[in-house]
């Protein structure tokens, strides 16, 4: 067994510090403290740290950051950007050609989920995403180094992966300080197997702002309510189906325009999001919502129109709707390397290409064409572990499997690249 006590300890000291995003909370957590511990054990196994610091001002300008990513930097000032630092850790010399990276997210979603190893079961908010994986596979990658691989190792333990941060002050700017390798491995939950595609997702938000009323007079007001529940059932099925058919995933989202009940609420919003695994599909779903919007609206008009509690609202809906994306552009990952493929294989990952496990939504799109090869592999599984929900863990079992095939693959990745004489792609 490769997983050891000290593992133990390790994993529940990350686990007992609130690492949840401030893209949740709006107030820093313990992200720093988190990395700092884990840099401590991976220093005591011979690495060094490279780098240790918050992106620079600059990854904030970018058109494809989201919108909830500037709207919460604005809110927090630089301390957004400072209480989220990325930690890269190496172990030995070797150029990029010879060099395996394995990425990893200490941030987690909120909530609370009690901390404990019991009868072999790890609980606790980032059990299974990702504070596990993570300890995973630097235990692997100590049991490895025994066999002085001759390779150069890099660890990127990151934050900005949650709250739709979509890594972009996180992995992103660590792929374009190039540290990256030959074989990048990003640890998610992928039921032990490995991805070698990534999609990507757009958000968008439907947004109401018209003249409410109280309930003594609903006709009166522009009642945001009533046109946005149409519009989630609209697009729940003229535009959800579309975007299946097309190869994407479309989530109809959270809604919201207020509590009470004595009132007509004239302001509101509707989120939608998107996923998808190329440009193509990306273009084909921003063109159906644009288009079903403008449907939406000639039909709420025709059917509310002659109604006198809601004729207010149907001549004004083109006036006070507006479509916003608060994400889009972001890239994808669809890679393919035979030969790395071959020593994913030998060293127990198999790769999930017949449709057992979809690709998902990752820091992994930020890896592609920055010259290796890109796949996503861990231990566990997103929904079966409660990733994100009430109750999350994972089995100290699954993650010493994992352990070992991390071992395998380095050791596996060093004799690949002797024979090849760390050929490039």
């Amino acid at each position: 067994m490769i997983w050891t006590r000290y593992d133990d300890e390790l994993v529940l000291d990350l686990l007992a510090l609130d690492t949840t995003t401030p893209m949740e909370t709006g107030a820093p957590g313990e992200l720093r403290a988190a990395q700092e511990r884990y840099a401590e054990a991976a220093t005591a196994a011979g690495f060094e740290i490279v780098h240790f610091g918050p992106a620079s001002a600059s990854a904030l300008r970018n058109p494809l950051v989201p919108t909830a990513v500037q709207k919460m930097a604005d809110r927090m000032g630089g301390e957004f950007l400072a209480c989220q630092p990325n930690l890269v850790l190496a172990f030995g010399e070797a150029p990029p050609q010879r060099t395996i990276m394995f990425n990893f997210h200490l941030d987690t979603v909120s909530g609370a989920v009690p901390v404990a190893l019991r009868d072999g079961v790890l609980t606790g908010r980032g059990a299974v995403d990702d504070k596990g994986p993570g300890v995973a596979l630097l235990a692997g990658i100590r049991h490895a180094l025994a066999a002085r691989p001759g390779v150069r190792i890099l660890i990127q333990a990151v934050g900005g992966e949650e709250g739709g941060a979509m890594g972009v002050y996180g992995t992103r700017e660590l792929a374009a300080l190039g540290f990256t390798g030959r074989l990048n491995v990003v640890a998610e939950p992928t039921r032990g197997g490995y991805l070698d595609r990534s999609t990507a997702a757009m958000t968008a938000r439907l947004s109401v702002d018209g003249a409410g009323s109280t309930d003594d007079e609903p006709e009166r007001g522009e009642n945001a309510t009533v046109l946005l529940g149409f519009l989630a059932a609209w697009f729940a099925a003229e535009v959800v189906p579309h975007v299946t058919d097309a190869g994407g995933k479309a989530c109809v989202a959270g809604l919201h325009t207020g509590r009470a009940h004595n009132r007509v609420y004239g302001t509101g919003s509707l989120l939608c999001n998107f996923a998808y695994a190329d440009a193509v599909t990306a273009r084909e779903i921003e063109k159906r919502v644009e288009n079903a919007v403008d449907e939406a609206l000639t039909a709420f008009a025709e059917r509310y129109g002659s109604h006198p509690s809601t004729a207010a609202t149907a001549t004004a809906s083109r006036r006070i709707l507006r479509l916003d994306w608060e994400k889009r552009g972001l890239p994808t990952l669809d890679n393919r390397d035979a030969g790395l493929e071959r020593v994913l294989g030998a060293a127990g990952f198999g790769r999930h290409g017949d449709g057992a496990l979809r690709p998902f939504t990752c820091d992994a799109v930020w890896l592609g064409g920055t010259g290796g090869h890109t796949v996503i592999a861990g231990p566990g599984d997103l929904a079966g572990n409660h990733a994100h929900a009430d109750g999350e863990h994972v089995a100290i079992s699954e993650l010493d499997a994992y352990a070992t095939r991390i071992s395998a693959l380095v050791t596996g990745f060093a004799d690949w690249c002797t024979t090849h004489g760390g050929s490039t792609p």
